[in-house]
């Protein structure tokens, strides 16, 4: 797809960035009000051993946070990466309890420009720190792509993983 006959304002809508907000919003709140649940039952089962308790409070605060931080960084706006895949590869996990593997897929590239997109379509331009970036992304989205091919990458800001690809 040419540059041109990307609508940007379209993308934007279809990312649903509302209801990504909506969603973390009511997850940040169900986290904090079951963590504080827990961190006083925490207090009061092991009342001779205030580890637990802090312990437990150290956990919401991490926990919570993480909701925290993803709400802080949708406030920002997409980003789209144009350049060529110089890397593919794949991280797997195993769990030793459960034998379920986890497998992340990682697309690299060499950016050549960068811009935000906003809700009235292409924003500004960004300046690149780096000019080979490495993303986590989608199965689908790994297998449509392919070592040298030029595309452009949407990059959402909360999770920094690529949501979509076009081909140039």
């Amino acid at each position: 797809m040419a540059e041109s006959t990307i609508n940007w304002t379209e993308v934007h809508q279809s990312l649903q960035i509302d209801s990504l907000k909506t969603a973390g919003k009511w997850m940040l709140v169900a986290t904090l009000i079951l963590g504080l649940i827990l961190i006083a039952a925490a207090f009061l089962i092991f009342r001779k051993h205030l580890v637990v308790g802090l312990a437990m409070t150290v956990g919401v605060i991490v926990f919570s946070g993480r909701y925290a931080i993803g709400l802080l960084r949708l406030s920002k706006n997409p980003v789209v990466y144009s350049g060529t895949v110089i890397k593919k590869f794949e991280t797997s996990r195993t769990n030793e309890g459960t034998h379920t593997e986890t497998i992340h897929h990682y697309i690299k590239m060499k950016v050549t420009e960068a811009f935000e997109i906003e809700r009235s379509g292409q924003g500004a331009r960004k300046e690149l720190k780096r000019v080979e970036q490495k993303w986590r992304c989608p199965e689908m989205i790994y297998n449509q792509v392919s070592y040298g091919d030029s595309i452009k990458v949407l990059v959402m800001p909360h999770d920094k993983h690529i949501a979509r690809v076009f081909k140039n």
